[in-house]
């Protein structure tokens, strides 16, 4: 029973010493409960604290993985533009070397022709000459003929003795012998023209080094200068013979290379020209040159069993999405790059470090972590039990609502402001009641 007694002189309040005792003992239990309460609460607080930083901390970095991944995009994307234009230039460069390879086709045809043109003018030039040849020949016969005739007219007026007619039918024989050892001296000197012409001087040199050594110099006065020509023509029509032989040769192979053309079955007694055999030469190369390129691009086979592996690999049903899971993937591995990046580079790896060592690192990081946490809860609530921990915490929501229920009443009664006013205020209230 508290009984209080009201002085109104002194305005001072009288309680008996059984109840200053238990205000004592509620006030006490009050502040110790305070200061217990106000400890947790101050961990609490701390805990909030740190909960925010860890989650300012997490904030910070999935902005800074956010800001990586679209400048990862941003790289994938300028990546993506060079290869287009990469294509778009091996394209190009492509069009461009077939545009430079017909040229030169056209090119080679047109000094094909130029050549073909240049060797009919020859050929013409040579039919030209023959016919000029033969007209003089037919003009030098028709000189002798004349002269044959005016002797015989001066035969005939001269005195005709045995003696004359033998002399006129030497002369008439002698006179034909030269006519004709003439004739025969131009065309000898007609072919060694031509056989020593700059073209074929090679040659001329080859004759050379295969005749006899010359002994006497009564072999040299009796030489004509064209002792070489039957070895000359001799070598020139085994030659004609090996390029027959040549021209069949090449006919085979042209055949087995490219069955698909029709070479028209040449005559024997036909002549066989250089040029043809360049011609057959020329398209066989060109052949061996587009296979040897077709070989080295991958065959439609080859092509679709890749496609095939892409789409198992990346579990695709089309290849319109083989692209996009690339893309994913290697978006992935960028991010995963990046940050196993930044944990060598926050946990003071080294930059070669395996991802081993790199999760072996921060497993021990976070059971250090947990550790560190289950030690400050024990230590603020006081407990290692869980249970424990549960019911401190539900006696803590049933007590913190009355508690501060009595601390706002207790700061209106004593009129203070904060709770380290209310003990000096109770203090004061007992110095008086004493």
């Amino acid at each position: 029973m508290v009984s209080l007694v009201t002085l109104n002189f002194a305005d001072r309040i009288v309680i008996d010493r059984q109840t200053s005792q238990a205000i004592r003992y509620a006030l006490k239990t009050l502040l110790e409960e305070t200061e217990r309460q106000r400890k947790i609460v101050r961990g609490l607080i701390e805990d909030n604290q740190q909960l925010r930083a860890e989650l300012r901390l997490e904030r910070n970095h999935a902005s800074r993985q956010e800001q990586r991944a679209n400048d990862l995009d941003i790289i994938v994307e300028n990546i993506k533009h060079k290869i287009r234009q990469l294509e778009d230039e091996s394209i190009a460069n492509a069009s461009q070397q077939h545009n430079q390879v017909k040229e030169l086709q056209k090119d080679k045809q047109v000094r094909y022709h130029q050549q073909a043109d240049k060797l009919q003018e020859q050929e013409e030039t040579i039919v030209r000459l023959e016919k000029e040849l033969c007209r003089m020949g037919l003009e030098e016969e028709e000189r002798i003929a004349t002269q044959k005739k005016m002797f015989r007219q001066f035969c005939k007026r001269a005195p005709r003795t045995q003696l004359d007619q033998q002399y006129c039918v030497i002369s008439e024989v002698n006179l034909v012998d030269s006519v004709f050892f003439c004739q025969m001296l131009k065309v000898l000197s007609r072919i060694d023209s031509i056989i020593r012409s700059p073209g074929r001087a090679p040659l001329v040199m080859h004759m050379q080094r295969k005749e006899p050594p010359r002994n006497s110099a009564k072999d040299n006065d009796q030489e004509c200068g064209f002792e070489h020509l039957p070895l000359t023509i001799e070598l020139w029509a085994d030659q004609l013979l090996a390029l027959k032989n040549l021209h069949r040769s090449l006919k085979k192979l042209f055949l087995q290379l490219m069955p698909w053309h029709t070479v028209a079955v040449q005559d024997d007694k036909e002549c066989i020209r250089v040029e043809d055999l360049q011609l057959m030469v020329d398209e066989m190369s060109e052949e061996v040159e587009s296979e040897e390129k077709k070989s080295h691009v991958p065959s439609q086979q080859t092509l679709y069993a890749i496609v095939s592996h892409f789409q198992k690999l990346f579990d695709v049903n089309s290849l319109n999405g083989v692209y996009p899971r690339m893309n994913e993937v290697y978006t992935k591995l960028g991010e995963m790059t990046n940050a196993m990046r930044n944990l060598r580079d926050l946990l003071e790896l080294d930059t070669a470090a395996p991802p081993g060592v790199l999760v072996n690192t921060v497993g021990k990081l976070c059971s250090l972590f947990r550790e560190n946490v289950t030690w400050q809860v024990e230590q603020l609530l006081g407990t290692q039990d869980i249970q424990s921990i549960i019911y401190k915490l539900e006696e803590h929501d049933d007590f913190f609502p009355a508690f501060q229920a009595l601390t706002e009443n207790l700061l209106h009664i004593l009129g203070v402001r904060n709770l380290t006013d209310i003990v000096p205020a109770v203090q004061q209230l007992i110095w008086k009641a004493q």
